[in-house]
């Protein structure tokens, strides 16, 4: 029986602690999922729906899928993975169980305390959720997006994503295939069709 060092221990002990699959003393410990989701969100809005000044911009829609109220004060959301704490929430920010969170990424911090420093692509690109201690708790790398559909968990919190508006108004092959017909984008409500 060989001896295990102190760093292979340490991987060992912080592994059956955090129930992370670890092989061969690597530490593969994925991100961690917790009750809060990326839900739907919309990387060019046209016409679909205004902030509080009028605009057409980018959102997010985040998700508690917990019968309890959760505080997402410390949370983060970020276009990019490898800067999580782009946008920090207010402390005074909650969302009630089995309810609905609006962001608007727009880059008018001015306009309100849930207008994040930065847009979404419409190309394509990150999307992330941390928590307060620097964990992505949800996250997702996007294809291209069309204009006013939004993609989005369907059902809410679930695995698949699909794309919700009008199917014609798709411009890639995925969009296509994946457009849940006669489906409209629902910011800050279910996703439902």
């Amino acid at each position: 029986m060989s001896k295990l060092s102190l760093s292979n221990l340490i991987i060992v002990v912080v592994c059956i602690l955090l129930h992370a699959g670890c092989e061969n003393g690597q530490d593969d410990i994925e991100p961690i999922q917790g009750d809060l989701y990326l839900n739907e969100f919309m990387a060019r809005n046209d016409s679909i729906m205004t902030d509080e000044s009028g605009d057409y911009d980018d959102w997010v829609e985040l998700y508690n899928s917990t019968d309890t109220v959760i505080s997402l004060a410390g949370y983060y959301l970020t276009d990019d993975l490898a800067d999580p704490t782009k946008f920090l929430f207010p402390d005074d920010i909650a969302i009630a169980g089995k309810q609905y969170l609006l962001i608007w990424c727009d880059r008018d911090t001015a306009d309100g305390f849930l207008h994040a420093d930065f847009k979404l692509s419409a190309a394509g690109e990150e999307l992330g959720l941390s928590n307060p201690n620097g964990h992505i708790v949800d996250s997702i790398v996007f294809p291209e997006q069309s204009t006013d559909v939004s993609y989005g968990r369907y059902p809410d919190a679930g695995s698949s994503w699909f794309y919700f508006g009008d199917c014609d108004s798709c411009v890639t092959a995925e969009c296509i295939s994946n457009c849940l017909e006669q489906s409209t984008p629902t910011p800050g409500w279910s996703n439902i069709f």
